[in-house]
């Protein structure tokens, strides 16, 4: 596929490829890097912001108004604001199968909230045996020198 900005394209080969259920499918986008501004497929639209100069001939490039200089268009406005609703309703689904789990199965789902949080539980270390180097384990030279 080489225009990754052909939605319909991608719906279709996304179509074909879920019809597939006999072998895995692979399909292949090429895209632009930092796409439609004058720094377009340069490394330095990955790693550096563009400048406002860059900005608005960016905004020329792809058809945008160029003012105001944050423009949030209405349909996108109102996307994100019913995706707050819907995360709203998909955390509480998520909450009440937790509370579920936890109540089923309390050990694991303790485990799982610690790696949630990305601590450790408490007592991780109490049959932690501290190693003391042994003599034969210390650093020596591997050749002598001549």
């Amino acid at each position: 596929m080489t225009d990754s900005n052909n939605i319909a394209a991608i719906d279709e080969a996304l179509a074909v490829a879920r019809a597939e259920t006999a072998r895995p499918s692979l399909i292949l986008v090429h895209t632009h890097i930092g796409y439609g501004s004058p720094e377009q497929d340069n490394f330095k639209s990955h790693g550096a912001p563009l400048g406002v100069d860059e900005v608005r001939k960016t905004k020329q490039a792809l058809g945008w108004p160029t003012g105001p200089e944050f423009l949030i268009r209405d349909k996108a406005l109102v996307n994100f604001r019913e995706a707050v609703t819907r995360g709203a309703q998909n955390e509480a689904t998520w909450n009440e199968h937790l509370n579920i789990y936890t109540r089923t199965f309390s050990e694991i789902a303790a485990e799982l909230q610690y790696r949630v949080r990305d601590e450790l539980p408490p007592g991780w270390d109490g049959d932690f045996r501290y190693l003391t180097p042994m003599p034969r384990f210390l650093p020596r030279a591997t050749h002598l020198a001549r």
